[in-house]
């Protein structure tokens, strides 16, 4: 993805419970993709009150398909996902997921 820090750039690997919920997820990842991980900026943090365990936002292309019930890898690391924003307007539109390590 564009206008992102070379270094933002990571490898996600997404694993999506058959059932949706929070338990049982696969051994191996029902697909991998391409995104850019930044850390949320102390100011955000603060601001979003009522998301205080989220850590991270994950930018991904619109046509990966992520949900809020998926649990993520990125460079060895568990992730979950705690709240996805679409923006499909634009040049470049994307999918921001903040995401935390605490389920």
């Amino acid at each position: 993805m564009r206008q992102f820090p070379r270094n933002s750039s990571v490898s996600v690997a997404i694993y999506r419970s058959p059932t949706g919920g929070v338990e049982k997820y696969p051994a191996t990842p029902t697909y991998t993709v391409e995104g850019n991980l930044l850390q949320l900026y102390r100011r955000s943090h603060d601001q979003n009150a009522d998301m205080m365990v989220v850590e991270y936002e994950l930018y991904v292309p619109t046509s990966v398909d992520l949900q809020k019930s998926d649990e993520l890898v990125i460079n060895g690391t568990t992730y979950f996902v705690k709240k996805i924003l679409t923006f499909g307007m634009g040049v470049y539109p994307f999918i921001l997921a903040y995401i935390s390590t605490q389920a």
